[in-house]
């Protein structure tokens, strides 16, 4: 169904292309769907092309999963030495996926 598109590029894995880094860099993908659930490639795509959208399919399990990276912005109103320590403080932990 995807092939069929004129704007999608399927690029299977059995092709000699390049890493897929280079490969999302080179066709400027905004989606990449990798055929198995694999965290440490999905952080790889993700560091070098932070507007990406990951995919991850897991056919044997039916499963899929998303990962990317959100724009965020916070207003903070004054700053004081109070507040300051407390929006460093309030930082939340990176997941697991992305800190391995």
């Amino acid at each position: 169904m995807l092939r069929v598109r004129r704007d999608v590029e399927v690029v299977s894995a059995g092709r000699r292309q390049g890493p897929t880094t280079e490969r999302a860099a080179k066709c400027r993908a905004q989606v990449v769907i990798l055929g198995r659930d694999d965290a440490q490639a999905a952080r790889a795509l993700l560091r070098a092309r932070p507007q990406l959208v990951v995919l991850t399919l897991a056919d044997a399990e039916l499963m899929a999963w998303r990962y990317v990276l959100t724009p965020y912005r916070e207003r903070l109103g004054e700053l004081s030495p109070a507040a300051l320590t407390a929006v460093i403080r309030a930082r939340e932990q990176l997941p697991a996926w992305w800190s391995d």
